[in-house]
């Protein structure tokens, strides 16, 4: 009998069972040691998995996602800072001509990549299952592939006609069985401001749940810098700040509340060196707002009590200056008679 068990506690519990699925007890897997994650891009992106790249029309998504193929097939850097290893990317450019494509290459520096990076153009007779299954066919001739970018996901699976929903749901959770059977990362680009609100929540809906992470992107047209929310099953939920450079490149500031608050404390204590006097919280507010300061009051309130503890700002009674190391006292020095009389006397050896 033990032979037939094979040592397994568990098997002869198991063979009384129906033999419909295959089943664990919860008690075998609780020693299991559960694996690190492997990033592709450290923080963000996964190596294996489908990921969610969403936000508005023309807030530099596109971008985004470029200068992710470029740093993997070069093997340089994401988002200016995060260093990344050198792996194949398929960019499915669906949307943009290769002539626009070509001069955000030139604007970002993009320089040849040896074969590591293919290019799949507009194909309007591949939309929805022949899409996934022409990217499964790719994967099997060329498995080197390791990074895959779809740009967009509207176009790859024709969502905009909301009659085959149903279809779409079942062609991502085709792509995601692909990515975990492959070991890739697909990362798929997805504009959020297309349909009505009702077709909006339901596509977004259908699209969230198969993906392991969710890259959310926000930013108002007039502005360089952009909220990038992070979140997933691998991934710690987090907010950073990234700014849009001369060149359109993205670069990451860091996380949005340290980037804010070391922002908010340069404006505080410029202000204050500029008026050379103590100022009350109410008071810097007021003048940082007639120069523009979209905070609140409490902001700066609460910014400059954190800026005292660090020993940025000193205060006495309800105002702050710039900060004043405190002075150490001198101890008097207690001298004899006699060394009293010689103090001050020069004694010169003949």
């Amino acid at each position: 009998m033990d032979d037939l068990l094979n040592g397994d506690p568990y098997a002869y519990e198991k063979c009384r069972l129906p033999k419909f699925f295959d089943v664990t007890f919860f008690d075998e897997i609780l020693d299991r040691e559960i694996p690190p994650v492997k990033w592709l891009v450290d923080g963000f992106i996964p190596e294996t998995g489908l990921h969610l790249l969403m936000g508005d029309k023309k807030i530099g998504k596109s971008w985004f996602a470029f200068q992710c193929a470029q740093g993997i097939a070069l093997g340089e850097f994401v988002l200016g800072k995060i260093p990344v290893s050198k792996n194949k990317v398929l960019y499915n450019n669906l949307e943009e001509s290769w002539q626009l494509l070509l001069k955000r290459a030139r604007n970002l520096g993009f320089s040849k990549t040896g074969n590591n990076m293919i290019l799949v153009e507009n194909n309007d007779q591949l939309k929805g299952i022949r899409a996934v299954d022409t990217l499964e066919r790719m994967l099997q001739v060329d498995p080197s592939i390791r990074f895959i970018i779809i740009d967009t996901i509207q176009s790859f699976l024709n969502l905009a006609d909301k009659n085959e929903y149903a279809e779409s749901s079942s062609n991502l959770q085709i792509l995601s069985h692909i990515a975990h059977e492959k070991q890739v990362s697909i990362l798929l680009v997805y504009h959020t401001n297309t349909g009505t609100h009702t077709e909006r929540s339901l596509e977004r809906i259908g699209i969230t749940a198969a993906c392991d992470t969710i890259i959310h992107l926000t930013r108002l047209r007039s502005e360089r810098r952009a909220d990038m929310c992070v979140t997933g099953r691998e991934v710690e939920d987090r907010t950073y700040t990234i700014k849009m450079d001369e060149n359109c490149r993205w670069v990451l500031e860091g996380e949005k509340g340290e980037v804010l608050e070391g922002a908010t404390q340069i404006l505080i204590f410029d202000w204050l060196k500029n008026h050379g006097m103590p100022a009350k919280p109410i008071d810097i507010f007021r003048g940082l707002k007639a120069e523009g300061y979209k905070g609140t009051s409490d902001t700066i309130r609460q910014t400059c009590h954190r800026m005292k503890n660090a020993e940025k700002l000193s205060s006495s009674q309800g105002t702050y200056f710039r900060y004043l190391p405190p002075t150490t006292p001198v101890t008097p020095v207690t001298m004899s008679q006699s060394e009293s009389e010689n103090e001050g006397r020069v004694t010169l050896s003949v």
